[in-house]
């Protein structure tokens, strides 16, 4: 099974699941659902300027970031926001940062998608 993909690494989570591949459609299939949500909310309180709720919503996204093995750079812009709303500072600076956020938690939903197919074919 290939482990390493440009938003994605499986190699922990292979490793956790001693590959068991059911396991792992199981955790992607969780992931992608919870993700999908959660960028939805994200995107409905960013409309609302609901800052506190948007940070909540990236501290879950950034867990199911961690746990799917997204790159560090993908959680750490994730965190970064969290972190900016709960010191209580720049929030013009998550409103520019959200729609790039956005793209980059999309593209990995995507690619989660990509590799749920490839092990689907097996």
């Amino acid at each position: 099974m290939n482990t390493s993909y440009k938003y994605i690494d499986l190699t922990s989570l292979i490793n956790f699941s001693n590959n068991d591949e059911k396991f792992i459609k199981e955790i992607i299939t969780i992931a992608i659902q919870q993700t999908t949500t959660d960028v939805s909310n994200y995107q409905s309180a960013l409309l609302s300027k609901d800052y506190k709720q948007i940070s909540s919503i990236c501290h879950k996204i950034c867990s199911s970031m961690n746990y799917i093995g997204a790159r560090a750079d993908i959680i750490a812009k994730i965190k970064l926001i969290e972190t900016i709303i709960y010191e209580g500072k720049d929030y013009l600076k998550v409103d520019t940062s959200s729609d790039e956020i956005i793209e980059i938690i999309l593209n990995t939903i995507n690619e989660l998608k990509l590799i749920l197919k490839k092990l689907a074919l097996k």
